[in-house]
């Protein structure tokens, strides 16, 4: 991996992609202690602008610190991915093989020679998960704080932060009996970030510095209801195209986590409805001629595009338009496309096959503790995160880079959904064996 890294050669003093405006922020706050995000700004970046400060302080004032601070923030990623897998039962080969797959995703690696946000709110996302996973394994009051720390800091960082605590206060209330205690417990971390949140936007309105782009789509958020009537074509596309981008990204985890057999007789429904949802949705899109093959997001800001990573990210490129690099063939982007929707048809199977033994019905909740059925708060905190994350990017347009955290929040809850073999505490998940390395160029 450092061989990896340091083969990129990403040094100069130069911004790549939106460095320029998160790198101002980072160079006022350094020379004079004031807070104040360019017009350009959309996020918090309260976090990833005092992460910067002691590399600041180090290095200088400079694009190449900045770069530094991040490439630390993902090897911190990748370090609570492996403590992460190993909270859940996995040893520490396939602990080691889950962080590696991480690293040399495509979204992730490019990122990490940037000032971007992605990164190290993925880092503050996966530290957060990990004491959560920790605290409903041992209810220890340290951990709790950890966590809830970690989750106000991710949210200071990006908005998105806010589906932590939203899991974990589901996650209480759908699995222990209600009670007093448990609703107050529930509402601490949203309490906690919420705070949060509210002093920062207090500071902004009182000094005047609120950015033009800051907090953009809350408006869009109290129109939630007439969006998905008015725009149901855009919620079906973006449904479509994050789950198979997520089979993408997973496809590792979803083939080693597969259970034997790998179809039962009564989940040939599910698999074959979910496989023709797949073609009518590609057909579909053929039809109204749009792209059906990946890379589906084709917004200009794409992580992934069908030149391989972009956007080409120097200054020249945008305003001399010297990028001069042809898309990768379609007979490349086939396959790649192909193994999206089986990744997303197995996702699906394996959701299905989960949820087997529960009841469907009105006393759904109560009938789990009634029957005294086995419900893994883990896997409910981590199933509840990767819908409340993916909820508002069905909704609204999205950017393939914001699926960061859900990687490893999907590896996690597959590798919970799996029952360790007899007589041993850990059980294989995955090696990562699929790099789309020709992505790379």
């Amino acid at each position: 991996m450092a061989i990896a890294f340091a083969g990129v050669g990403a040094i100069g003093n130069l911004p790549a992609i939106d460095d320029w405006s998160y790198g101002g922020t980072a160079f006022r706050f350094h020379h004079t202690g004031i807070f104040a995000p360019s017009d350009f700004t959309g996020f918090t970046l309260v976090t990833n602008i005092l992460w910067s400060f002691p590399f600041l302080v180090l290095f200088g004032d400079n694009f190449q610190a900045l770069r530094i601070s991040t490439l630390v923030a993902a090897l911190i990623a990748i370090a609570f991915t492996f403590l992460s897998m190993r909270q859940v039962g996995q040893s520490r080969l396939n602990a080691a093989l889950a962080a590696l797959t991480l690293a040399f995703c495509p979204l992730f690696f490019a990122r990490s020679f940037t000032f971007m946000t992605d990164v190290f709110f993925t880092a503050l996302s996966i530290a957060a998960a990990l004491f959560f996973l920790r605290w409903f394994a041992s209810a220890r009051k340290t951990d709790l704080a950890i966590a809830i720390m970690a989750s106000v800091f991710a949210t200071l960082s990006r908005q998105l932060g806010l589906f932590l605590p939203l899991a974990f206060g589901l996650t209480l209330v759908l699995t222990r009996r209600p009670s007093a205690r448990v609703w107050a417990l529930a509402a601490l971390p949203l309490i906690a970030v919420m705070a949060g949140l509210f002093v920062n936007q207090f500071y902004l309105r009182e000094f005047s510095r609120v950015p033009a782009l800051y907090g953009s789509h809350y408006g869009e958020l109290t129109t939630v209801f007439s969006r998905l009537i008015r725009h149901w074509r855009d919620v079906v596309f973006n449904s479509f195209s994050l789950a198979f981008y997520l089979g993408l990204l997973t496809f590792p985890v979803v083939i080693a986590a597969l259970p034997k057999p790998i179809l039962r007789q009564r989940e040939w429904p599910v698999a074959g409805l979910a496989l023709v949802a797949s073609i009518a949705f590609c057909l579909w899109t053929h039809h109204r001629q749009m792209r059906w093959l990946m890379p589906l997001i084709s917004n200009g800001y794409e992580n992934v595009s069908r030149e391989g990573i972009g956007p080409f990210m120097l200054r020249d490129d945008y305003l001399l338009g010297l990028n001069h690099y042809g898309p990768i063939s379609d007979g490349f982007w086939l396959p790649v496309t192909v193994l999206g929707i089986v990744g997303a048809v197995l996702i699906a199977v394996r959701i299905g096959r989960a949820l087997a033994p529960v009841r469907i019905g009105s006393g759904l909740v109560r009938e789990w503790r009634a029957d005294g059925l086995p419900v893994d708060p883990a896997l409910v905190f981590l199933a509840s995160g990767v819908v409340v994350y993916c909820a508002p990017l069905v909704l609204f347009n999205y950017f393939d880079r914001y699926l960061l955290p859900m990687i490893v929040f999907v590896a996690l809850a597959l590798s919970r959904m799996l029952p360790p073999p007899r007589g041993s505490a850990t059980h294989r998940i995955f090696s990562p064996s699929w790099l789309p390395v020709p992505c790379l160029r």
